[in-house]
């Protein structure tokens, strides 16, 4: 079954280096899992702090219009359309038995004031936060599709 390991929130929402440091750690920790980016708002400002700590990133696949080919980039492009797909992934783990464990106490907050709002967009109540739902939400909907950041090769030279 899924099951959180590990939660952390970076003390400073401006700097991503705190926060990558501490998820490349946990990364490490977990045998080197694949650590999934939610893109949208300041997730793009952890891609190179969490490469250059060798954290291995999943990426998504998108179809280039021009060129017709399919083209990998790193995280997860959260819209209307992929919240819900998200969020539907998360409710079927949770209705299937023994497919979730839900150890962490600020997760459980979360999803006991996570409604749809007036529009219907699901969401954090007024006043509550959705981060660790989503990140869960992520987690159900990627489990066993990871692809994985390669960092180059680098060249050895040898000297005779």
């Amino acid at each position: 079954p899924l099951r959180l390991i590990a939660r952390a929130l970076p003390s400073n929402q401006d700097d991503p280096t705190p926060g990558s440091l501490k998820a490349a750690a946990l990364s490490q920790w977990a045998g080197g899992c694949v650590c999934v980016l939610e893109i949208n708002n300041s997730g793009l400002a952890w891609v190179e702090p969490l490469k250059q700590a060798n954290v291995r990133l999943w990426r998504r696949r998108i179809r280039d219009d021009i060129t017709g080919k399919i083209l990998r980039k790193i995280g997860f492009s959260t819209d209307q359309k992929s919240r819900e797909i998200i969020i539907s992934a998360l409710a079927d783990c949770i209705r299937e038995e023994n497919k979730i464990t839900v150890p962490c106490p600020q997760l459980s907050s979360q999803l006991q004031t996570f409604v749809r709002n007036q529009l219907g967009k699901p969401e954090a109540a007024t006043g509550s936060h959705d981060d660790d739902v989503i990140a869960s939400a992520l987690a159900c909907e990627l489990e066993g599709d990871a692809d994985l950041f390669e960092a180059p090769k680098k060249k050895v030279e040898t000297s005779y």
